[in-house]
């Protein structure tokens, strides 16, 4: 199945920002067996919006995923960015 992971404001003073989180959780996921269903997509975000995050900008990761293996891919990338 075709999955869409959105990722944003995980910018961290350690110097992790969303892009280098992003690409970390892809490698996770293909761990578990997801395939890249595309590139990343870096998406802008609206440059009025009064809540938006640092770098006006978040990353989506377009997977394709077995039903059966969604949970693992799922926990793998949440690991990513818990860290």
């Amino acid at each position: 199945m075709l999955v869409y992971i959105g990722i944003d404001d995980t910018d961290s003073p350690r110097g992790m920002c969303t892009t280098y989180v992003a690409a970390r959780a892809l490698r996770a996921a293909e761990g578990e067996g997801a395939r890249a269903a595309d590139h990343p997509w870096l998406v802008r975000l609206n440059p009025n919006c009064p809540y938006k995050t640092r770098g006006n900008a978040a990353v989506c990761l377009p997977l394709e995923v077995e039903r059966s293996g969604f949970d693992r891919v799922w926990e793998a990338v949440l690991g990513v960015v818990r860290e």
